[in-house]
């Protein structure tokens, strides 16, 4: 296949010397590397952006679309300008040399941006709206230099490639598909090598040097070849659709236009079914950055393959039969990435078993889990990306007028593929998804591609001078029928199945047999709620043989009534600390049993911030457990990213701040949990106020739990650490002494709703929260001083912890806590809190150690007491047996 694509490079008469076809031939490893590094740069920018206006699907979606509004317009501003160019591949090399320079000090003009960014804020306080377009704004004008000149590369490459329409889509579509497949490496490396190992600031900085390599490996190439010839379009002598030198006639202005549509139809449908797929393998792989890096692998490994062959596919159909050919394969094109899309929506329901038959194969090889679940985005993305990807050298063939002017038509096609981009990614998340759903999302997009290939079906018939008004009449109702049939018979949907979070659970399930998954998922629970959100997708369930509820995230088990006990004392532990605190803040809703047992202080004010709406909704399931909260007036509700509302919060904001946001392996989730973050939080808060945060001690290895622990405690100068059931530390923090004795925790107890709110949770007396005590800051430092701190740059956690998710990590990671742990013993004087302390260290610890410390001290003070000497050679007994 090899040598007829390039067939149309040999031939003697076309003109062209041995250099220019060598030429052609570098340029492509040239442009596969600006692939490469544009996307680095993309997801390295995103990053650093929404570390300062959040990760909210809003401000998710403005980044994107600012994004890819320079890349339009990039596109579009070239498009006259490069046929006009005798040096495009001098031009090139500048604008890689720009976009590398600019790259390098993007942090430093990031830097510099967001002060206008929070004093916009401050001056003017404005609405949700005013303010998300004053983020549009400041987001173009910070992306625009660098997103314009990665635009305005391909139309100058066509320039410089090009020299004959013979070849145009060989040509413009290896150009594309080397970029996109560029685009694959650069996914590769910077989700799975340079972010992990070299940070996001040293990421940048290589992806820069690469840049510059580009830009002088092109300038080099550049002098070599010297000026492109300006070519003249012959128009003398045309035969059918072709002139003698090769040069099409050109297009009537209707045909264009309708073209450009379908460019931009074909954008708006390939985005909006990307956002829909990610959606869905989120649910299947979990939200973890490799998940998403998998997910734009398999996608862009599409594109970039369709893109490369598509072009020698419409040079050979055009060659067969001109442009009318190549019009109608352009319509199969786009009916077979309507039916492609359509066929994989009947394989959705397939993705969990396939998930856990990966496992149970790699079971003893766990680490080759990541490459192969490359597998299931493929199952779905990879043929319609395939025709997607096709699409746009055929709309070149087909727009194709001559060498000279075929930049133009790129450049034209291109900025409208993007913005049509542009419109189904922004509207895909914010409203396709949220109020269609998955399904609905992807079959919007079969519509929109269904009516991109009536588009093309009726240009085709103008172009051939066939233009029969009863043929399109048929065409039309045929189209619409289409439509009609694909949403009246909907693929199936098991919201339950589908929601089951088996990337998180595979390692607890018995039988991995289909009948034992399908037992494990559907079980005895019944489902209460179920939303697609704007971030995520939100389910509520219920087991009606033990009562318990369970909120999820993708799956995720986020909220329980089998936790209570640390959501309880998400409240009411800092408020021991802080017993004065008027203004209060907590960071995640889920089940609201934290925010309803806050509600039970005198506080005055309490913000709640939330950043999927889904979850609002979905906490009223626990209305009858979690004190109603968000009916208290003195609440108010925040819908945004916890981190963009503390940057826009004034310092000394909060005395008291609950933070249990989701795990710290979470894209987006992690930046609440990094060194910055917690730097942040600290500047909230008034002299002497506490910060308390959640962590887990599950699904991390052990030098991850430590690196968390310390990366707080270099914040914060008094710390102290406690654990609650087996899987989860309440970390508090404050830059005042935080005493630490029963009496410190006897205040709380004189406030009667406290009180029946902890006895709900087996909590009777201020000793059984003493013994929830680990540790303070200076066993915290001797444990940890030594490990990687977690930050912005590093992203330790976001890259480790998914390593660990099919290992039981729990009994290390709270081994290594107990080996650490501190007998607390201030305050306690009556035999009762004494037993009772015992009890705790015997009920949370896996070690008697603290249990038979705390009763060797009973048994000095109360040396005859029954209940003593039955307590004491309990624990006895229990350390006999441990170290036997």
């Amino acid at each position: 296949m090899c040598d007829t694509m390039n067939s149309s490079d040999s031939g003697a008469g076309d003109g062209e010397t041995r250099h220019r076809r060598i030429s052609r031939v570098l340029i492509i490893p040239i442009f596969m590397a600006s692939g490469a590094t544009s996307l680095i740069y993309e997801t390295v920018w995103a990053r650093q952006l929404h570390l300062v206006f959040g990760t909210s699907q809003v401000a998710i979606s403005t980044v994107l679309a600012a994004f890819m509004a320079g890349l339009a317009l990039g596109a579009l501003f070239v498009s006259h300008r490069a046929q006009r160019t005798r040096h495009p591949l001098a031009w090139y090399a500048a604008l890689e040399l720009f976009i590398g320079g600019y790259a390098f000090l993007f942090p430093v003009i990031l830097e510099r941006a967001e002060p206008l960014y929070l004093g916009f804020w401050l001056m003017f306080e404005p609405t949700p709206l005013a303010f998300g377009g004053f983020q549009f704004v400041l987001v173009g004008l910070l992306l625009l230099p660098p997103t314009m000149c990665m635009g305005a590369t391909l139309p100058l490459l066509v320039r410089f490639v090009v020299a004959r329409s013979e070849d145009a889509g060989w040509q413009v579509g290896r150009l594309y598909g080397a970029n996109t497949l560029g685009a694959v490496i650069g996914t590769g490396l910077a989700g799975f090598v340079l972010l992990p190992y070299l940070g996001v600031h040293s990421t940048t900085y290589w992806a820069a040097l690469a840049n510059l390599l580009l830009a002088l490996s092109a300038f080099a190439l550049a002098g070599v070849m010297g000026p492109v010839p300006l070519l003249e379009v012959n128009s003398a002598s045309k035969v059918g659709n072709r002139d003698t030198e090769g040069s099409l006639i050109d297009p009537p202005p209707s045909s264009s236009r309708a073209l450009i549509i379908v460019a931009g139809l074909a954008g708006f449908s390939s985005l909006l079914c990307e956002v829909a797929w990610f959606r869905l393998t989120a649910l299947m792989l979990g939200g973890s950055a490799y998940a998403f890096s998998i997910m734009l692998l398999a996608f862009l490994l599409g594109i970039g393959i369709g893109g490369w062959v598509g072009g020698w596919m419409a040079d050979r159909s055009f060659a067969r039969g001109g442009q009318t050919r190549v019009l109608g394969v352009l319509m199969l094109i786009q009916i077979q990435v309507a039916c492609w899309c359509w066929i994989a929506m009947y394989f959705y329901s397939e993705l969990p078993f396939i998930y856990v038959g990966l496992y149970q194969t790699l079971e003893d090889a766990l680490y080759l889990m990541w490459p192969a679940m490359l597998a299931l985005p493929l199952a779905i993305m990879f043929l319609p990306a395939l025709c997607m990807g096709a699409t746009f050298p055929y709309l070149v063939r087909a727009m194709a007028k001559s060498g000279r002017t075929l930049s133009h038509s790129v450049g034209r096609l291109y900025g409208m593929n993007t913005i049509g981009a542009i419109v189904g990614a922004a509207g895909g998340g914010l409203v396709l998804l949220p109020f269609l759903h998955m399904r609905g999302a992807v079959l919007a997009a079969v519509s929109v591609n269904l009516i991109a290939a009536l588009i093309v079906g009726i240009t085709a018939l103008s172009v051939s001078g066939q233009r029969r008004r009863g043929v399109i009449v048929v065409s039309l109702m045929v189209t619409l029928s289409a439509i009609v049939v694909v949403h009246w018979h909907k693929p199936p949907w098991d919201p339950r199945f589908m929601a089951a979070g088996l990337y998180s659970y595979v390692t607890t399930l018995s039988d991995l047999s289909r009948e034992g998954v399908i037992e494990a998922v559907t079980g005895s629970s019944e489902l209460v709620f179920y939303e697609e959100g704007l971030s995520s997708v939100v389910t509520v369930e219920r087991d009606p043989y033990d009562g318990n509820i369970f909120l999820a995230n993708n799956g995720k088990v986020e909220a329980s009534l089998h936790d209570m006990d640390t959501q309880v004392l998400l409240a009411h532990m800092p408020f021991a600390f802080a017993p004065e605190a008027e203004r209060v803040l907590v960071i995640g809703l889920a089940s609201g049993i934290t925010l309803g047992s806050v509600t039970l202080h005198p506080a005055r004010e309490i913000d709640l911030v939330e950043l999927e709406p889904a979850v609002v909704a979905a906490s009223h399931a626990f209305d009858a457990h979690n004190n109603r909260p968000l009916e208290d007036p003195r609440v108010r509700l925040i819908v945004n990213d916890a981190r963009n509302v503390l940057t826009l919060a004034q310092d000394s904001t909060y005395d008291l701040v609950s933070a249990q946001p989701s795990n710290p392996w979470l894209t987006g989730v992690s930046n609440l949990f990094t060194r910055e973050f917690f730097e942040l939080g600290k500047q909230k808060l008034r002299p002497g106020g506490v910060w308390v945060q959640w962590l887990q001690t599950y699904s991390m290895g052990t030098d991850d739990v430590r690196s968390l622990l310390a990366t707080f405690a270099d914040v914060y100068e008094y710390v102290r650490v406690f654990r609650v059931g087996s899987a989860d530390l309440l970390v508090v923090g404050s830059q005042a002494e935080l005493s630490l004795s029963v009496d410190s925790f006897k205040e709380i107890f004189q406030n009667d709703q406290v009180v029946d709110d902890l006895q709900s949770i087996n909590v009777e007396r201020p000793e059984h929260l003493l013994g929830l005590h680990q540790f303070s800051r200076d066993t915290l430092v001797e444990l940890a001083d030594k490990e990687i701190r977690n930050t912005d740059d590093n992203m330790r956690i976001e890259y480790s912890a998914p390593l660990k998710l099919f290992e039981d990590t729990l009994i290390a990671n709270v081994t290594m806590l107990d080996r650490h742990a501190e007998v607390t013993l201030e305050g306690v004087e009556d035999l009762d809190g004494l037993l009772a302390l015992a009890r705790t260290y015997a009920d949370h610890d896996l070690s008697w150690q603290r249990a038979f410390h705390t009763l060797q001290y009973v048994k000095t003070q109360y040396p005859k007491h029954p209940d003593v000497i039955v307590a004491y050679n309990e624990a006895l007994e229990n350390i006999r047996v441990e170290q036997e």
